[in-house]
């Protein structure tokens, strides 16, 4: 087998389509995810209705590819073109490979306002909608296809070359690597579940059995430690190093860096940071 990281391959398709790219394991929980640019699911998943619509839309689909063994084109809930790709290992599924984020042709905005507005009762000069809207990544009928292939060949790609294991993480291992992934993004607990699709009971019985912490605990742990490192190797301000490390605001960043060590977030940069200012 080739020296290959995985993370590292999706991340470059990630990049060059400019969509979410995930890869989901045999039960449909996610192993390594790649989020869109923009802001505009996490801007709906604010919404309850709109995260269970979402999770519903999800699970359909996971289990029609799981039915049928083939791949499923579809548009999510919320007007986004979507593909779920199998990944076979001989005769079973051994995971699945998720493309979207994708506003496709010339009718997608319209689309939008009738899955979004309508469907969740939105004005339509929701302003903070909008401009989440503007930022999707958009491409016609033809540039998707020919996303849709490159997804293709990366599904083969990893099924010659073995690169998914077959052995199951748990759900804390996985709730780990989701939460060291998207440190930077606002996270709940309940896009964890959505993106592990079980339950917010499974979800932290599970994480505090295999960690001995809850999630809130290791998220705040690992949110400063990276603040630690951008203070140290970094001239990033303050409230840029606190964006960055996906806290909600400065002064909640810099209590909770207090608290924990005892010392203000200047004055630790003060102390460890190398070059200087």
């Amino acid at each position: 087998m080739p020296d290959i990281d995985l993370t590292q391959l999706l991340s470059g398709v990630h990049i060059a389509t400019g969509g979410t790219v995930a890869l989901y394991d045999a039960q449909f929980r996610t192993v390594i995810s790649h989020l869109a640019s923009g802001e505009y699911c996490s801007f709906l998943h604010n919404t309850q209705d709109a995260l269970e619509r979402c999770l519903r839309s999800d699970m359909q689909a996971f289990h029609r590819v799981q039915q049928t063994g083939e791949e499923y084109l579809y548009v999510c809930p919320f007007g986004l073109s979507t593909a779920l790709f199998p990944i076979h290992g001989g005769k079973r599924i051994l995971g699945y490979l998720y493309f979207g984020g994708i506003l496709v042709g010339e009718q997608g905005v319209e689309r939008l306002e009738r899955y979004v507005w309508e469907g969740l009762r939105i004005s339509s000069d929701s302003a903070p909608l909008r401009r989440h809207v503007s930022k999707l990544q958009k491409a016609d009928e033809a540039r998707f296809a020919a996303l849709c292939d490159m997804l293709r060949v990366v599904c083969a790609y990893i099924e010659q070359n073995d690169l998914l294991s077959t052995q199951e993480a748990g759900i804390g291992e996985l709730t780990q690597q989701y939460i060291l992934q998207n440190l930077q993004n606002r996270i709940t607990l309940g896009k964890i579940c959505l993106n592990l699709h079980c339950s917010k009971a499974t979800l932290t019985e599970s994480f505090r059995r295999e960690y001995g912490m809850t999630v809130v605990q290791f998220m705040t742990q690992k949110r400063l430690e990276r603040a630690c490192s951008l203070l140290a190797q970094s001239k990033l301000s303050v409230r840029r190093v606190a964006e960055q490390c996906g806290f909600s605001g400065v002064e909640y960043f810099s209590g909770q860096f207090k608290k924990h060590y005892g010392i203000a977030p200047l004055a630790y940069r003060k102390q460890h940071a190398k070059g200087g200012e």
